[in-house]
C-alpha cells in the first residue's frame, strides 16, 4: 500500500540532536520523530559527532525522513474494497475502515469478498443441508439438523418429522395404546387401531378384512376365534327368479347359482337354458362377487350371450347383485343388453 514519490518534505526533529555540533556519546541511541507521525530511534556515531538518520522501523515505511510517500489518496488505494479506502494524510499513506457488511437480517450470513466486488449475502443454511429454513421463509424445519429437510429419508420410530411433511412419525401411529412391532413393539399393523394384540377376529367383518386383527400371526380363517369360517361353500338360489323375456315372448328362468370358493377362485354355475360356466378372481374376504362368461346361446341360432354378475354377500348368507346380458349377433332379433337385479340366499 505505501508509494514513494520524488519531491522534498522538511521534517523538523524533536529531539533536538542531530548535527555533529551537539556532541554525544559513540553509540548513545535516542528517540526522534518520524516524518510520518509517532516515534523511532537513532544512534551516535562512532567518533561521537554526530546521529545517525531517525529509525522509524514499523512506524513508517519511510526511514530516511526526505521524501513524501503520498500528495493525494488515490495514490495510496490497493484496489481491495473489504479494507476500506486508504488516505493520505500529511504525505504518509493511513488504512482505512473495513467495509462493514452487517445488513441487520438474521436469515442472511453476511460476509465481504474482494473477488464478488464487495458484501455478499447469503441466506442462511445452519445445518448446511442445503435448505433454507422456515423462519426465512424457506421449507426446512429444523435448521439445526442435516437430515431434516424436504425430500429426506423419514426414518421409523425416531418421532421427527425428518422429511417436513408435517406428519410425525411417532411409536404408535394409530393410537392404539400399542408400539409398532417395526419399533420393537407388538403392533402388527400400526395403521389400523383395530389391529392389535388387543383386536378382535370374532365377528363376520373381522373375519373377512383379511388381516390379523389380533396379532397372534392367524388371518381370517385361519383364526379359530373366526366364527363358522370355513362354511363357504354351498347351492344359492334365487328369489324372485328373473324372468328373460326378450326373445319373442319366450320365458327363460336363471333357476340357480352354485358357489364354490377355495378361498382364491370363485366358480358360479347357472342353469340358464343351458349351462354357462363362470370363473374369475374372487374376493371374498371382502365378500365381493364379479364374474362374466360368454357363450353362444344355443336356442337361437346366431346369438350369442355375454354374462357379467357384480354383488356383495350379507349377513345370514343372504347375497344380491346384478346381472347383465348382453346379447350379439343376427339371431337375437332384438335383443341388446338386458340388467336384473338379483337376490338370494344359501
Amino acid at each position: 500500500m505505501t508509494r514513494t514519490l520524488s519531491g522534498l518534505l522538511a521534517i523538523a526533529l524533536a529531539c533536538g540532536c542531530g548535527d555533529g555540533s551537539a556532541g554525544c556519546l559513540a553509540n548513545e541511541t535516542q528517540e526522534c520523530l518520524c516524518p510520518g507521525g509517532g516515534t523511532g530511534m537513532q544512534t551516535c556515531n562512532e567518533d561521537g559527532d554526530g546521529w545517525s538518520a531517525c529509525d522509524c522501523g514499523t512506524v513508517d515505511a519511510a526511514t530516511d525522513g526526505d521524501e513524501p510517500e503520498c500528495l493525494e489518496d488515490d495514490e495510496c488505494s490497493n484496489d481491495l474494497v473489504c479494507d476500506g479506502e486508504e488516505i493520505c494524510v500529511s504525505g504518509w499513506c493511513r488504512d482505512g475502515d473495513p467495509l462493514s457488511c452487517d445488513d441487520d437480517d438474521e436469515c442472511t450470513t453476511d460476509s465481504c469478498d474482494d473477488d464478488e466486488g464487495g458484501c455478499v449475502y447469503i441466506d442462511i443454511d445452519a445445518d448446511g443441508d442445503g435448505y433454507v429454513p422456515t423462519g426465512c421463509g424457506g421449507t426446512d424445519c429444523d435448521d439445526t439438523r442435516i437430515d431434516v429437510y424436504p425430500g429426506a429419508l423419514d426414518l421409523a420410530c425416531d418421532s421427527i418429522d425428518n422429511d417436513c411433511d408435517t406428519v410425525l412419525d411417532v411409536l404408535d401411529d394409530d393410537g392404539d395404546g400399542f408400539v409398532d412391532v417395526d419399533c420393537e413393539g407388538d403392533d402388527c399393523n400400526d395403521a389400523l387401531a383395530s389391529v392389535s394384540p388387543d383386536g378382535l377376529e370374532d365377528t363376520q367383518d373381522a373375519c373377512r378384512d383379511a388381516e390379523d386383527n389380533d396379532c397372534d400371526t392367524l388371518v381370517d380363517c385361519d383364526d379359530a376365534d373366526c366364527p363358522t369360517c370355513d362354511d363357504t361353500t354351498g347351492v344359492y338360489s334365487l328369489y324372485p327368479f328373473p324372468v328373460l323375456d326378450c326373445w319373442g315372448g319366450d320365458e327363460v328362468y336363471l333357476i340357480s347359482m352354485e358357489f364354490e370358493d377355495d378361498g382364491t377362485t370363485l366358480e358360479v354355475s347357472t342353469t340358464f337354458a343351458f349351462l354357462c360356466t363362470m370363473t374369475g378372481s374372487s374376493a371374498w374376504f371382502s365378500r365381493t362377487i364379479d364374474v362374466s362368461c360368454s357363450a353362444p346361446f344355443p336356442i337361437l341360432s346366431g346369438c350369442s350371450i355375454a354374462l357379467r354378475l357384480v354383488g356383495t354377500f350379507g349377513y345370514e348368507d343372504q347375497w344380491s347383485g346384478t346381472l347383465t346380458a348382453t346379447f350379439t349377433g343376427t339371431g337375437c332379433s332384438t335383443c341388446g343388453m338386458e340388467t336384473w337385479a338379483l337376490a338370494g340366499q344359501r
